[in-house]
């Protein structure tokens, strides 16, 4: 082959280079693209994951608040029936007294009516 044809042929290459390096630069910029939607992407990931560690927080506050709250009703509940078994208690006890009384009231008033009629007081 002669040196002109070799030349040819080459820059024939060369063409055809070319239209496959202007292939590579759209596929480069594409993936330019895709990696700037990618960036994005991973932003919001990021931006989510740090608003899960908040509402986990948060999550975790409301639940220590709640179990609080329900130890202080457990509290008050077992203070109300400890009041609840001691005034039962206590009514049993005021209710025998006055049985206690009332025996005593009546056996005071016989006797009573019978110093009366002793000292003729009717």
């Amino acid at each position: 082959m002669d040196e002109s044809t070799i030349i040819k042929k080459l820059q024939e290459h060369d063409v055809k280079f070319d239209a496959i390096d202007e292939k590579f630069d759209a596929i480069d910029k594409r993936f330019d693209e895709h990696d700037d939607r990618f960036d994005v992407i991973t932003r919001k990931l990021i931006d989510h994951d740090e608003q899960f560690v908040l509402v986990r927080q948060e999550i975790a506050g409301l639940r220590q608040e709640m179990l609080r709250g329900q130890d202080e009703m457990l509290t008050i509940l077992h203070r109300l029936d400890q009041e609840r078994i001691s005034t039962y208690k206590w009514i049993k006890r005021v209710e025998e007294q006055g049985k206690k009384n009332s025996a005593d009231i009546a056996k005071n008033t016989k006797d009573i009516t019978e110093i009366k009629k002793f000292l003729k007081m009717n």
